[in-house]
């Protein structure tokens, strides 16, 4: 299983913590079923990282060859573990600062993106881009497929507040494992994918798992 999929999970754990909330042992099992089911569908995507052809090569390259060892997988896997942790707590933390008293979904939006704002610039400085942007600009480079990215974004961002706002943050890894199945369907006919059998029981799986949860 992938350890990205473990973020359900670790999100459920957080609620329980930080905000006292329970779950009944058919809402643990569709859990359990949602992080199956998404790994399966996750790892039916594989197809479409491999090398041409449709074989394995390029997904682990040998040490000898100046590709990855065992070490920076594992260093990898716990980059991973610790990614888990840190996002399913912010997820939990914005619930919570969302659902407080005294402040409107779009103030909330406001407060928590500012928190932000330090590591960006510390990414722009560190990066090497600052004199390119001031030569340049901030907004060089954005094309009209840029702006459209960046309103989708937007938007999205808004859609998640929301979630938090007025469900809760386990209900995103429902609504995350639903648009994966989505949109492997959609790139059946836009990039030939071809279905997988695993990604027909883990999307099977998830249907399964919010129909246990709800």
């Amino acid at each position: 299983m992938r350890v990205r999929e473990g973020k359900t999970v670790m999100t459920a754990t957080w609620s329980h913590v930080l905000l006292g909330r329970r779950f009944s042992t058919v809402q643990v099992a569709a859990l359990v079923l949602l992080t199956t089911g998404d790994a399966l569908a996750v790892g039916a995507l594989d197809y479409v990282l491999r090398a041409p052809g449709g074989s394995a090569q390029g997904r682990r390259a040998p040490t000898s060859g100046g590709g990855f060892g065992d070490r920076e997988y594992l260093i990898g896997a716990l980059c991973g573990l610790l990614g888990i942790f840190l996002t399913s707590l912010a997820s939990v933390f914005s619930e919570r600062l969302l659902k407080a008293p005294g402040g409107s979904l779009a103030v909330r939006n406001v407060q928590i993106g500012c928190s932000a704002l330090p590591a960006a610039l510390l990414v722009l400085v560190s990066g090497g881009d600052l004199p390119r942007i001031t030569e340049h600009g901030l907004l060089q480079g954005f094309t009209p497929a840029v702006w459209s990215l960046a309103g989708l974004t937007a938007i999205a961002g808004m859609v998640m507040a929301a979630i938090l706002r007025y469900v809760n943050a386990v209900a995103i890894g429902f609504v995350r494992a639903v648009a994966l199945a989505t949109l492997t369907l959609i790139s059946i006919p836009l990039f030939h994918f071809k279905v997988k059998p695993s990604f027909v029981v883990g999307t099977t799986l998830v249907v399964g798992s919010m129909v246990l949860y709800a």
